[in-house]
């Protein structure tokens, strides 16, 4: 569970009204979670989520099943501690290592060229050295399919060197951003997304197969 004095931050998430006090919140991972609650109020509340505010205050005067959908969303990765964004809020200091598809990974290299990071370069091979301080680099992933054994791979890849992973993959016609992964963090990894979608796929082969795939 989070701590109740950490800034917590939602990004990504869908909320759909179905009755006046029930509702389906889906995240950008897949998680889908039918919400019982008055919707306008619920709604608000979600917008307070914006990484200005500890657990102990998101949770002060609300019902108390209002804890239980933060530790749900904490375990989905798209509820996290505002200070996991910390580094990146530094450019300057930065440097971002690019790897994925071209067709995504040369525009935004394009992009983040002029943005004002120390360093936009791209990872080419993630068997040879390591060409950055970890403590302030961050590995941007982006694949135009589920890329779920490359995103495996550098998952593993991050974790053994300390650094931080943003994966964007594209998945039934829809762009999938997260989590963002920090080695040693509360929130989830690659291997979790991926445990996730197995235990909700109506068959976890058609996973298995994805998961395998190069």
């Amino acid at each position: 569970m989070l701590s109740d004095d950490v800034r917590l931050e939602l990004t990504g998430i869908e909320v759909h009204d179905l009755e006046p006090e029930l509702c389906l919140l889906v995240t950008p991972n897949g998680g889908q979670y039918r919400i019982t609650a008055p919707t306008g109020e619920f709604r608000a509340w979600l917008a307070r989520c914006d990484g200005t505010r500890t657990r102990a205050q998101l949770l002060s005067g609300m019902d108390p099943a209002y804890a239980e959908v933060l530790d749900v969303l904490a375990g989905d990765g798209s509820l996290r501690p505002a200070a996991d964004l910390d580094g990146a809020r530094n450019p300057a200091a930065t440097t971002v290592l690019i790897a994925g598809t071209p067709e995504l990974t040369v525009p935004l290299a394009r992009i983040l060229a002029p943005a004002g990071y120390a360093r936009v370069e791209t990872l080419s091979d993630i068997d040879g050295p390591f060409p950055a301080d970890p403590a302030d680099t961050v590995v941007v992933a982006a694949f135009t399919h589920p890329a779920y054994s490359e995103l495996t791979a550098l998952d593993a890849y991050c974790a053994d060197r300390g650094l931080r992973l943003l994966p964007f993959r594209c998945e039934r016609g829809q762009g999938v951003a997260g989590p963002a992964i920090t080695p040693g963090g509360p929130g989830p990894d690659f291997a979790d997304v991926l445990a996730r979608r197995r235990s909700a796929a109506l068959d976890p082969r058609v996973v298995d197969a994805f998961a395998t795939a190069t």
